[in-house]
């Protein structure tokens, strides 16, 4: 990771059987969910299958900003369920890390939902001219925080 955690107390594993959190990748939706599951019961049944959940999040929890020489910076912010907090803060409190499994390359996959697509593509044909690019591939994950109970990642999408 090109910058450091802020605070000494998350850990990246390489091996997710070992992880408290597992991050693969990061999709981006156009609309809003219509009727959405809660993540935390979701996220224990597939852990319990060994399967991947989907957390959602709202737009307002993601911020992007453009630098000439990191790239687009796209910086998430997920709330942590109250079960998944109270493991963070019993890491904290032994002084153990609390531990996340991210892959070895750092790369973390970026998907666009398929209304996000429409309507970028829709946008574009009502100005004239490609006014916004549908970029799905990988963002390097540059750091991981936690703070007062919600995940906070950075990732830079590099073209």
């Amino acid at each position: 990771m090109t910058e450091e955690n802020k605070k000494d107390d998350i850990e990246i594993v390489e091996k997710p059987e070992y992880a408290d959190m597992i991050l693969n990748d990061v999709r981006c939706h156009g609309t809003d969910s219509r009727k959405p599951k809660e993540w935390y019961p979701e996220l224990l049944y597939n852990s319990e299958k060994h399967q991947s959940a989907r957390i959602i999040t709202q737009m307002q929890n993601t911020s992007m900003d453009m630098s000439p020489v990191s790239g687009l910076i796209i910086k998430m912010q997920f709330p942590l369920s109250r079960e998944q907090f109270e493991k963070y803060r019993d890491a904290m409190n032994s002084g153990k890390k609390f531990k996340i499994y991210a892959p070895k390359d750092r790369m973390i996959k970026i998907i666009f939902d398929e209304n996000l697509k429409e309507a970028i593509l829709a946008n574009n044909r009502r100005v004239g001219f490609e006014q916004f690019k549908i970029m799905e591939g990988y963002g390097e994950l540059l750091s991981l925080d936690i703070e007062n109970g919600t995940l906070i990642i950075k990732l830079a999408v590099r073209s």
